[in-house]
């Protein structure tokens, strides 16, 4: 599974490997618009709007209307499922993925790309350097390639296409600065969440069992371990199957450290919009996003 890496995502185009003079423009033209971004927050300038302009980007396996906006980037994805799975076979079907008779859809854990309304955890991160009086033009670039490098097929999960989409478990459990957000789009309590529906050992207040079409989804995989296993979510958990904490391990120096508190206590004292020291904070989120990057190029390159 090396055919096709979306290093990008931009309006208009068919978002496959890209050329280099291709990703040059993009980036060119990505960066003007983070600029834009940068200038408003110095100004504070921030207006919140129900349709955020996000610049040149346009995730790849977003709507398009009614129909998704990528049609390779789905058959590609279902190419990639295929290739973890030992027990099932994915198609696209009618703007869908189609595994068990379940119409599937997607949705990226690189985090929320920035957008105008400077609300999530990447527009955090560039108003901290800001504030910090880091380089602009560093800062910039850092998160053009942590969205670059994201945006691929290894950095997907698969959840059941629901009959009412504002009371899905995946948009329930991302969130915003702006609002109280439940795991804040972290690919490490989501998993944890997994394994504690599946394990049942919780005593949390969770929405994972209250959203059946999710439930029913994921109990065809019997088990976590199973889960883990068909998806290709190795990389993200240790030998046994505890998933890795995103905020205190780091990957480049081979620290990898699973979560050892449970979900409440521990989204009390890491919420990625919880800033004490604002150096601290900054370095937090470096850390987070290169480890976020590092496991979805490993779940993608051990195809």
């Amino acid at each position: 599974m090396n055919k096709i890496l979306y290093t990008y995502a931009k309006k208009n185009t068919k978002m496959n490997l890209a050329s280099e003079n291709e990703i040059k423009e993009f980036k060119e033209e990505y960066r003007k618009f983070l600029n834009t971004l940068w200038n408003a927050l110095e100004k504070n300038e921030i207006k919140y709007t129900k349709k955020p302009k996000r610049g040149p980007y346009f995730d790849p396996d977003s709507f398009s209307g009614k129909k998704r906006g990528n049609k390779l980037f789905y058959e590609d994805l279902c190419e990639f499922l295929n290739s973890k799975s030992k027990t099932r076979k994915y198609t696209y079907e009618a703007n869908f993925i189609k595994c068990l008779g379940v119409e599937l859809y997607s949705d990226q854990f690189g985090f929320s790309a920035p957008c105008t309304n400077l609300n999530h955890v990447y527009d955090k991160y560039l108003e901290v350097s800001q504030k910090l009086g880091k380089d602009k033009d560093l800062a910039i670039e850092k998160v053009i390639n942590w969205v670059m490098k994201t945006r691929t097929v290894g950095g997907s999960f698969i959840w059941p296409k629901p009959n009412d989409w504002e009371k899905t478990y995946n948009l329930l459990r991302g969130g915003s600065c702006y609002k109280g957000s439940y795991i804040e789009d972290r690919v490490d309590l989501t998993l944890l969440e997994i394994r504690h529906y599946f394990k049942k050992t919780s005593q949390e207040p969770e929405i994972l069992p209250n959203c059946n079409l999710e439930c029913k989804w994921l109990n065809s995989f019997k088990s976590f371990e199973n889960y883990v296993d068909e998806l290709g979510f190795n990389s993200f958990v240790d030998k046994n199957y505890m998933p890795y904490d995103i905020l205190e391990s780091n990957f480049s120096e081979g620290k990898r450290v699973v979560i050892k508190e449970n979900k409440v206590d521990y989204k009390k004292k890491k919420s990625l919009y919880k800033i004490e020291n604002e150096e601290d904070y900054l370095n937090m989120l470096e850390r987070m996003f290169d480890n976020v990057t590092l496991l979805i190029e490993e779940r993608f390159n051990k195809s």
